[in-house]
This record gives structure tokens, C-alpha cells and sequence, in this order.
């Protein structure tokens, strides 16, 4: 049953509508949570992490950033295929993507009955962090380190790779990007090398210049004496 799924970061209206579709599906209609409490506003400002199995739109979690950590909410499964590994997918990928954007905590709240499968993914509670209630479940709040990820974005990765679309920053251009920027950074590297040695071989001869117009016994300030 899930062995055609594909796990992508909302890029288009169309699959932002599929991804809506299902947290309506599971949310509104099956746990009765009113529409303007799921729909909250908070949506345009986040990224969106879908699953599709043979190109139907089965689960969806969402990621808002904050100073130092995301925080992952409104992750479902439609009622069908729960019992995959689609949701740890989801979350996989959604801590793969926010680790390559630099972040290195990752913050949820989830369903005291699903503790411990958070926990299989690296989640533990937070210290001090009371429950809360929120339309009529408990919630825990948890939170994990997100793995060490090569390619972080840094402000020094070319501004192509900063351009793309989101998650997509290692298919930039043709072959690998990232080899080309190490090579573009060699290169740079490479002709710093080479400046600087073209500096000391114009300060050696200058000196070399100097030893030979040197004239034992003459003042340089005064040629004459």
C-alpha cells in the first residue's frame, strides 16, 4: 500500500489544496475540531509537508519558525494508512529540510496516547513544560535536536541555491552544485594564492632592484657625499 509514496514540500496552489484537504479530513470532519480553529491563520506563513501515496494526498504536517527552533504541528495521517510508516516520513523529511535551513531544535506538542511513538523519533519532554488542553485533548509539549545535516545554508551559499524553490537547493543547476561551489571556492582560493605570490615576487625584485643600485659608501639620502 505505501510503497508508491513520495514525501515533497508544498510548492504550488494545487498541492496546497491537497494538503488542506487532508487536514480537513482528519481534523474537522473525523475529530470534529471546528474549521476556523484548524484553519488559524498561521498557514501562509509556514511550510507545508505533504505525502502522497500513488499520487493521493494521504498525510501533511506543518512548520512555523521561530528564534532558534521550528516547531512541528498539524501532522495527520488520513484514517487508512496509519499503520505505514508514513507519518515517521513525514517527520523525516520535515527535520531533514528544517536542519538543511540552518535550524537546530524542533519543538511539537502531541496527544498524550502518542507520546511514545514521538519519542521513537527522537522527542523527549521538555522540562518544566506544563500540559495544555486544546479542543479537549491534552498535549504534551516535546522537543528533539535535529540531525547534523551536510550543505547547511549559510549566507555564504550562492545566492542560485538561496533562489530555489524551497527544498530543491540540491538540484540547482546541473550535476552537483555543491562541487561546483567547492570548486569555485578552490579556484578563488587558488588566485588568492597566486596574487600573493605575484605581490612578494614584485617585492623581491623591488628589492633585488634596490641591492643593485646600492653603492658602498654613499649616504642614499645624499648620493653626493
Amino acid at each position: 500500500m505505501t510503497d508508491d509514496v513520495e514525501i515533497k514540500i508544498v510548492h504550488d496552489d494545487a498541492e496546497y489544496a491537497q494538503a488542506m484537504a487532508v487536514r480537513r479530513e482528519v481534523f474537522v470532519y473525523e475529530q470534529n475540531i471546528p474549521e476556523n480553529k484548524e484553519f488559524d491563520g498561521n498557514d501562509h506563513g509556514a511550510t507545508h509537508v505533504l505525502a502522497l501515496c500513488g499520487g493521493k494526498p494521504v498525510g501533511v504536517m506543518r512548520i512555523r519558525y521561530f528564534n532558534g527552533f521550528v516547531k512541528f504541528e498539524r501532522m495527520c495521517v488520513l484514517k487508512g494508512y496509519r499503520k505505514s510508516d508514513i507519518s515517521e516520513r513525514i517527520m523525516q523529511k520535515g527535520m531533514e529540510f528544517a536542519a538543511q535551513k540552518g535550524y537546530d531544535k524542533v519543538y511539537g506538542i502531541c496527544k498524550k496516547e502518542l507520546l511514545s511513538r514521538w519519542k521513537k523519533d527522537g522527542f523527549s519532554e521538555i522540562p518544566g513544560a506544563e500540559p495544555t488542553e486544546q479542543n479537549g485533548m491534552i498535549l504534551i509539549p516535546v522537543c528533539a535536536r535535529l540531525p547534523e545535516v551536510p550543505n547547511v545554508l549559510t549566507m555564504q551559499t550562492p545566492a542560485e541555491i538561496l533562489n530555489a524553490r524551497e527544498g530543491e537547493w540540491d538540484t540547482v543547476g546541473s550535476g552537483d552544485v555543491y562541487a561546483d561551489m567547492r570548486r569555485h571556492m578552490q579556484n578563488r582560493l587558488q588566485e588568492i594564492r597566486l596574487l600573493k605570490n605575484q605581490q612578494q615576487f614584485a617585492q623581491s625584485e623591488n628589492v633585488r632592484q634596490r641591492v643593485s643600485e646600492y653603492k658602498p659608501g654613499l649616504d642614499p639620502k645624499n648620493p653626493e657625499r
